[in-house]
């Protein structure tokens, strides 16, 4: 399938924005539950929630399950500080990927500005 093309030129093939797109989706899905999770152990009613974390970052609730995993039993306990973990391993990325990576470059032929990757991360991030 090809996908329509955007005004600026994106260098990814529609292969990797594929990728990218079911990594967001992904991403949001893990959001949600990290939610739930939060919500369920904190006991916490949906207005209570969404005044307290509501603006706050995947890396702050993260940290806050941690400390209420705490006073929990095993075996839930040692579940919830591995899904922690894993999240906490995958955000640098995910943020690069989807907000911190991206720049805009003109060429110099065409006049025209493409979405580039910025070289500070193609190393780390797009090697």
């Amino acid at each position: 399938m090809k996908l329509s093309s955007p005004v600026y030129e994106i260098p990814m093939s529609d292969e990797e924005l594929i990728i990218v797109g079911r990594i967001t989706l992904m991403w949001s899905h893990m959001d949600v539950q990290v939610d739930l999770i939060l919500s369920q152990i904190g006991r916490f009613t949906p207005e209570v929630f969404s005044h307290f974390f509501g603006g706050n970052t995947i890396n702050r609730k993260i940290e806050t399950i941690r400390v209420y995993s705490k006073s929990i039993n095993e075996p839930l306990k040692g579940k919830l500080i591995t899904m922690c973990d894993a999240v906490s391993d995958c955000v640098r990325d995910r943020n690069l990927m989807t907000h911190g990576m991206w720049g805009w470059e003109v060429d110099k032929t065409s006049r025209k500005y493409r979405a580039c990757a910025w070289r500070r991360f193609k190393d780390t991030f797009l090697a």
